[in-house]
Formats: C-alpha cells, sequence, structure tokens
C-alpha cells in the first residue's frame, strides 16, 4: 500500500511537467539534496542486486528513497513551494525500473509505467493506439477539483453549511464509487484514480471509526451526565444528615451537634485521625450543600 500511494503522489507532482513540458525549474537546496539521495539509492541498490541478488535489502533501499521524496513533497507542501517535478520523476523512475526488474511493479497507470520505466520521449506504438483513462478522464477531474475549491472558498465566506456538506458528499459518496479519490490540500484539492472497490472499503472504514467515535462520545456525555446527577443528588443531602442517617448511621453511635460522628457503633471514641477525617468530609459536604441551596434559591 506504502508503494502504491508513493506512485499516486508522484502521479500528482508530474501533472505540471505533463502541462508543460518545456518550463524551466530551479532547483535549490531542497532538490539538491533529494538529488544527492536518488544518487545514493541507486548505488545502494544496483550492489544489492549484484551481491547474490540480495532482493530484502534492494526494497529496503528502495523504501528509503521512497520516505526522502515523500519527505521533498511534504515539505513542498507546507512551505507553499513548486515541486520540481524532474528530480521526483527521475527518483521514482530508479524505482519503478528496479521494481519492474523484480516484477512488482503491478500498481502503476500503463501511461505513467511506461513514462517511469522507458522515459517520456521512447516510442510506444502501443501507447499510441490506445489513450489511457487518465489521459481522458484529467482534464474533467481537475475543472471538478477546481469547481470544488471555488465553492468552498464561498461557502467558507459567506457559511452556508449546505453547500460544505454537498463538497463532502462529492468526495465522500459520488466519487469514490467512480474511482476517484479526491484530498484536500492547503494549496487547493487533488485528485488519484483508484478501484473503486478500495475506494468503498476506505470509506466504509472510516464510516465505522467514526461511528465509534460517536458512540464513545455519547457514552462519555451519558457518564458526564450521570456523574453530574449523583453529585446533584449528593449535594441535596444536608452535612448533618450526612453520618445521622442511612447505611452510615449504624457505624456510629454518638456524634456532635453538627452531627460528626464521635463514637463508634460499640461506643468506643474515635481516634484523632478518624474525627480529622469525617470532619473534613463533613465540611465537604457542607460546601456542596451550601451551593445547592444557593442554586435554589436563584431559580
Amino acid at each position: 500500500k506504502k508503494i502504491k500511494e508513493f506512485f499516486l503522489n508522484i502521479d500528482v507532482a508530474l501533472r505540471p511537467l505533463e502541462a508543460n513540458a518545456n518550463s524551466t525549474q530551479k532547483w535549490t537546496e531542497r532538490e539538491i539534496d533529494l538529488e544527492a539521495k536518488r544518487l545514493d539509492a541507486l548505488v545502494n541498490i544496483r550492489e544489492a542486486l549484484l551481491d547474490d541478488f540480495n532482493t530484502p535489502v534492494a526494497i529496503l533501499h528502495m523504501q528509503t528513497l521512497i520516505d526522502h521524496v515523500n519527505s521533498y513533497l511534504q515539505a513542498c507542501e507546507t512551505n507553499k513551494a513548486t515541486v520540481v517535478s524532474l528530480i521526483v520523476a527521475a527518483a521514482a523512475s530508479v524505482i519503478a525500473r528496479y521494481l519492474n526488474i523484480l516484477g512488482i511493479l503491478d500498481m502503476l497507470d500503463p501511461a505513467l509505467e511506461r513514462s517511469l520505466i522507458h522515459g517520456p520521449s521512447t516510442v510506444d506504438f502501443a501507447a499510441q493506439q490506445s489513450v489511457s483513462k487518465q489521459a481522458i478522464l484529467a482534464p474533467v477531474l481537475d475543472a471538478l477539483a477546481n469547481f470544488r475549491d471555488q465553492v468552498r472558498t464561498a461557502a467558507r465566506d459567506n457559511t452556508p453549511s449546505h453547500v460544505l456538506g454537498l463538497c463532502d458528499e462529492l468526495r465522500d459518496l459520488v466519487l469514490p464509487d467512480l474511482g476517484v479519490r479526491l484530498e484536500d490540500k492547503p494549496t487547493g484539492s487533488i485528485w488519484k484514480l483508484e478501484d473503486p472497490h478500495v475506494l468503498r472499503e476506505d470509506r466504509n472504514r472510516k464510516l465505522a471509526q467514526e461511528a465509534e467515535k460517536q458512540q464513545q462520545k455519547e457514552q462519555a456525555a451519558k457518564a458526564k451526565a450521570a456523574k453530574a446527577q449523583a453529585k446533584a443528588d449528593a449535594a441535596r443531602i444536608s452535612p448533618k444528615d450526612l453520618f445521622t442517617t442511612g447505611e452510615r448511621a449504624t457505624l456510629f453511635s454518638q456524634f456532635d451537634d453538627q452531627g460528626i460522628p464521635t463514637h463508634d457503633s460499640a461506643g468506643e471514641p474515635l481516634s484523632k485521625s478518624q474525627l480529622k477525617k469525617f470532619k473534613k468530609e463533613w465540611e465537604k459536604q457542607k460546601a456542596l450543600h451550601d451551593e445547592f441551596l444557593a442554586m435554589n434559591l436563584q431559580s
């Protein structure tokens, strides 16, 4: 799943390059660092495969490069910097080519796979004869994503909750059934093509998690209400009746003028520590009961 999500993100990052192949892209220290890590990964993967075809180590180096590319994309998003898609494509090409060698490259859109493995300039007769699903849908989906961004902006300015609800319904209910995953980003919405079955499973899992959270929230609210009710019931008891009534009354035989116990049920005087404990409990009950009386007077 990590590798598949990586190539979906690469697909998003390469769209600007596809739209304008002649555009210039400025490299900063961020891109130079990623390129150095790409070259290191290239050497390490080759050495691992030359070492008696050490596949686990080779895949480990690929995963490390994936992490570096993901960190680069995240940094660009956080800093609202332009992604240099050429360096991203070069790094993804390393991973795609070696996954292809290992025979485990089966999660890419055919057009993207050909581009990463053979290069965008490679003449591919089959590619010329058939247009990928993504190429057909891209303009429509881009327009749809842009429309949704504009609607969300307008809705936030005027706070019509219904419009925001429709946007979420489009993202969560309509598009997944069409095999489209729409993600909200600080710079706008992006779309990714995915198996509708996978998207439905993700949606059902999310709904189940939300239902569980709602259930936990309701249970917490009930527990809070029960606690508040118990506190209110306790507050009705006068401090003078705290020890002299109910089950606790059988534990003592004598009380002072305030209702604080002084002797146990056998008639023996209570110790100083016991007296101190019951005095503190009585004072707490008095404060609680006084608060209850004050609230009743106000109402």
